[in-house]
C-alpha cells in the first residue's frame, strides 16, 4: 500500500470523495474504450489511491474491508 502525498492528506473529506470519483471515472472511461486492466498497469496508482482514501473515509465499508490488493 502506498502513502498518500501530503496534498491528499490535507484535503477535506468532500475533496477526497471527489478525487475517488474522478480517478474511478478516468479508469472506467479507458475500459469502455477497450483498455484491459491488470495489476501493475498504468492505473495501478489510481487504484492504490482510491483504496487508501476509501479505507480512510469509509473504514467499515466493504470497499475498505472487502478489498485486498496486498
Amino acid at each position: 500500500m502506498i502513502d498518500l502525498p501530503e496534498q491528499y492528506e490535507n484535503m477535506s473529506d468532500n475533496e477526497k470523495s471527489s478525487l475517488i470519483t474522478k480517478l474511478d471515472y478516468e479508469m472506467t472511461k479507458e475500459v469502455l474504450n477497450g483498455f484491459t486492466p491488470y495489476y501493475g498497469d498504468k492505473f495501478q496508482g489510481h487504484r492504490d489511491i482510491i483504496l487508501k482514501l476509501r479505507k480512510e473515509l469509509f473504514p467499515n465499508s466493504v470497499w475498505a474491508i472487502g478489498t485486498k490488493q496486498d
